[in-house]
């Protein structure tokens, strides 16, 4: 009787039956690890994440045919904030040809998979019209560009037809070629035709992975300090 206490006190009752104190313990010690494991992780990606400024231009290489919107040191501010892709010039004569631009974070994950998606997207069009413009602008770089803009999630198309500054947003849903050739008003009786049943098979898992970023976390706050006076 009095081993069998002693065996008893070692041990919890479950709904099945007798739990082992140890098996308990040993548990608990590999949930502690797995979540030790998973905090180091998430750190060291914070780290890289909160260095990172751009998406489309990393290491002096660009993702052709994107254009990265970059910080150029010694222009004054008013002309940096103010690229002539997005604000009329009154001092020139510029007329600027049919774009797309896509605003972002870098330390947004649903941005980091838009990556492939824009490029691939920019070439397939390019291939036809290749006076259209795509660019990408980084709101950690230049927050105070998307705050003019009214960006309020990650990433936010926009498309704005030739010689024209009226901005058109793309729900990200509807960004492929042939929308976003349509919101231009040009033709897209050539583009996608080849790809038409790749395209519907890969909207399955675009549609998951597609939906805006609108919460802020922990990369926002430390890496991004212009995007916190952005309203949300």
């Amino acid at each position: 009787d009095k081993d069998r206490s002693k065996r008893n006190s070692k041990s919890l009752q479950s709904g099945q039956g007798i739990v082992p104190l140890e098996i308990l313990m040993m548990g608990w010690m590999c949930f502690l690890t797995v979540a030790f494991v998973t905090l180091v992780v998430f750190a060291v990606d914070l780290a890289a994440g909160s260095k990172a400024l751009y998406l489309y231009e990393v290491d002096g290489e660009p993702k052709d045919p994107v254009l990265e919107y970059l910080v150029k040191e010694g222009k004054p501010r008013f002309e940096q904030n103010h690229p002539i892709f997005l604000w009329r010039q009154e001092t020139t004569s510029y007329r600027p040809p049919p774009r797309v631009i896509e605003f972002y974070a870098p330390w947004c994950p649903h941005c980091q998979h838009f990556v492939s998606k824009y490029v691939k997207m920019a070439k397939e069009i390019h291939a036809v019209h290749p006076n259209i413009e795509f660019h990408a602008i980084s709101c950690v770089a230049h927050h105070d560009i998307c705050k003019d803009q009214g960006i309020r999630s990650f990433p936010t198309v926009k498309v704005l037809k030739e010689d024209s500054y009226d901005f058109n947003e793309i729900k990200l849903g509807e960004v492929d070629a042939e929308h976003i050739l349509r919101e231009l008003g040009l033709s897209n009786d050539s583009v996608g035709k080849t790809k038409k049943n790749d395209s519907k098979h890969n909207n399955l898992h675009e549609k998951a992975r597609d939906v805006p970023f609108r919460l802020r976390d922990g990369r926002d706050v430390r890496s991004d300090q212009g995007i916190q006076s952005i309203p949300s």
